[in-house]
Formats: C-alpha cells, sequence, structure tokens
C-alpha cells in the first residue's frame, strides 16, 4: 500500500498542468470586403487595432482559423452613409455570430472606430470562458515545518497557486482609431481620355489627354498632355489657315465626396502649350508658332469597375493668361484672322489604370 501511494504522487509530480485560458484562445482570421478606391481601412490596420485593444494577437494567419470573420462595407445609395456587415463563421462554415455597423459620415473611414469595438467584442464572445478556479482554504497562521515545504516544491504540490492572467485582467486600452484608419494611401496610376475643346482652336476641337494621377489620400496631383490635332479657318479666295494645339496640364485636386464608390473633387491647375498654324492657297504660305498659358478649374469624377480599372470624367472651365493672335498679310494690310481667346470650357472621358494603391 505504501509503494502504491508513492506511485500516485510521481505521477502527479510529472502530470502536465492544466491549459490556461492563454493556452486555449481560438485563433480568427478577418476577412473584408469594400468598393475599391473608397478610402476605407486595410485589414492590416483594422486587425493591429482590434489586438491592440483587447491586449492580445489573435490574427495568427492560420490557414485554418478556428473562426472566420468578414467585414462587408458598402454605401448607402440613399443616405451616402457608410455600413458594414460582420458575419462570423466556425470551421464548419456555419454562422456563429453577426453584427451590423452603419455611420452617416461621408467617408468609408467614419466606420473604423465602431468596427475596431464590435470585432473586439465578437472576439471575446467567441472565445470559452475561464475555468472557475476552486477557492483555497485560508492558510493555518503556523509557520511550515522546512522539511513540509521541501516536499510540496519536490511533489509540484503548490504550483500554479495564481489564476491564469486573462485579459479580462488587463488594464484597458484605449484605442486610437483615427490614428489607425489614415496610413499615407498613396497610388499612382495613368489615365487616357477622348477629349473636347472649346475655346483655344476655332469650333469644338476634339483630341486626346494623356495623365499620371498620383493619389495621396484626400489630395490628388496630376501631370498631363494633351493634342488638338487639327481645326480650320477659312481665310477667303480659297485660302485657309489649319491650326493645332499641344499642352501640357499640372494640377491639383481635393476630395470633396465619394457617391456610391466614385471619387468626387474639385480640381486646379495650369495649361501651358503652342498653337501651331499653317495657311494655304496664299501667294505666300506661312507657319507660325505660338504660346498659349491658361488657368484650370473644375469638377472631376473617378468611377472604379474593378481594383486597379475605372472610367475618369472631367468638366473644365480656362481663363485666359497668354492667348496668341494670328494674322495674315494681304494687298489690304495685316488682317486678323483668329484671335484665341484662351477662355473656354473642356470635356474629358476616358478610363484609368492604377499600378499600385
Amino acid at each position: 500500500m505504501r509503494g502504491t501511494r508513492c506511485a500516485l504522487l510521481c505521477l502527479l509530480a510529472l502530470a502536465p498542468a492544466r491549459p490556461t485560458r492563454a493556452q486555449i484562445m481560438l485563433d480568427f482570421a478577418l476577412e473584408m470586403e469594400a468598393p475599391p478606391g473608397a478610402g476605407c481601412a486595410p485589414v492590416e490596420a483594422l486587425q493591429r487595432a482590434v489586438e491592440a485593444r483587447i491586449d492580445r494577437l489573435v490574427f495568427l494567419g492560420d490557414p485554418a482559423p478556428a473562426r472566420r470573420i468578414r467585414v462587408s462595407i458598402a454605401q448607402d445609395p440613399t443616405t451616402a452613409g457608410w455600413s458594414a456587415q460582420i458575419v462570423m463563421r466556425d470551421e464548419r462554415d456555419a454562422i456563429v455570430g453577426e453584427r451590423r455597423v452603419s455611420s452617416e459620415g461621408a467617408r468609408c473611414a467614419a466606420l473604423d472606430e465602431a468596427l475596431v469595438v464590435v470585432l473586439s467584442t465578437l472576439i471575446g464572445i467567441a472565445e470559452p470562458a475561464p475555468e472557475p478556479v476552486e477557492p483555497r482554504p485560508a492558510p493555518l497562521p503556523t509557520e511550515p515545518r522546512p522539511s513540509a515545504a521541501r516536499e510540496r516544491g519536490s511533489s509540484g504540490e503548490g504550483r500554479n497557486d495564481e489564476p491564469a492572467r486573462t485579459s479580462s485582467s488587463l488594464p484597458a486600452i484605449t484605442h486610437d482609431a483615427a490614428g489607425e484608419r489614415r496610413p499615407l494611401q498613396l497610388a499612382l496610376g495613368v489615365s487616357l481620355a477622348g477629349r473636347a475643346e472649346l475655346g483655344l482652336l476655332p469650333g469644338v476641337a476634339p483630341g486626346a489627354a494623356l495623365e499620371l494621377l498620383f493619389d495621396f489620400g484626400v489630395w490628388e496631383l496630376l501631370a498631363g498632355a494633351s493634342a488638338l490635332p487639327h481645326a480650320t479657318e477659312a481665310l477667303g479666295g480659297g485660302a485657309s489657315a489649319s491650326l493645332r494645339a499641344l499642352t501640357g496640364e499640372a494640377g491639383v485636386c481635393l476630395e470633396a465626396a465619394q457617391p456610391l464608390g466614385a471619387t468626387f473633387a474639385f480640381c486646379a491647375g495650369i495649361q501651358a502649350g503652342a498653337i501651331e498654324v499653317r495657311t494655304e492657297g496664299l501667294q505666300a504660305p506661312a507657319r507660325r508658332l505660338e504660346p498659349v498659358a491658361r488657368a484650370l478649374l473644375g469638377p472631376r469624377l473617378r468611377v472604379p469597375l474593378a481594383t486597379r480599372l475605372g472610367l475618369i470624367a472631367a468638366l473644365t472651365a480656362a481663363a485666359p493668361i497668354a492667348a496668341p493672335r494670328f494674322f495674315i498679310l494681304d494687298p489690304g494690310g495685316r488682317r486678323d484672322f483668329y484671335h484665341s481667346v484662351g477662355l473656354g470650357i473642356s470635356g474629358q472621358l476616358g478610363v484609368y489604370w492604377l499600378f499600385f494603391s
């Protein structure tokens, strides 16, 4: 009997301790679906914000996580606000939690703080509750014998006296979602568009425009070139003048709204280039090149069709800075045949492609 009791004590001493709550935490995966270019917080930023709030790692990148959370973000077409549908599924793809978050803010980023709070709550509900700790009797007011203390130390008794520290005993962490939701979101792209110009050349002149886009969140820088290849002005007597323009543009745009996932902005910039004129049917055909410069102002709309591809439209008013005047010399003296007043308007419609965002 004494030998059996010793064997049981040895087995108890060698047996592993019960897993603590920190060891049986579930691992999670977070997926996010949002309109391209809407300016929503990246999924990595949300993961960091949630883990900072609950003070532990829960998004471990496991290919087979215990819980999958999907966040679907959309804009309300009636109120122009934003809403997020949150669905949590278990290993069997069964729904185990569902929430909805909405905001009347005009920007997707208005959802960030609420998403961090709701995701933290869902994760806390899904995780197993800590096991109850049995109360220990108060120790006797006598000091233990040294031999008894050594005996407890060698047999494993008295270990893990304190309950495992859980997330509920941790100090609360105040997470500033505003610091996470607007990281520098740089996007570089190119656009190709058809263009119609009124006021630079005679009549409505068709052309094309090529632009580089530098997107810094609510700010966008533009740099490009446009060509109006041909316009004709009659000079009389069978003579005519052919005009064309080649200009470069640079500007800056400020995002004003995001209706239905699109980006609406107001832009201001400057246009500079040259107008070339060639005369035909005169005794002395001539070719001249004159500079032109204009200030630009107008709205701009970008509509995403895919992650990197979308439509772009712009309506721009122009005011003259330098406007050339063209004339010919005939037997009656100098005769102006066209004055590019520079004051005009142009429309642009095309496609854009983002190299990275």
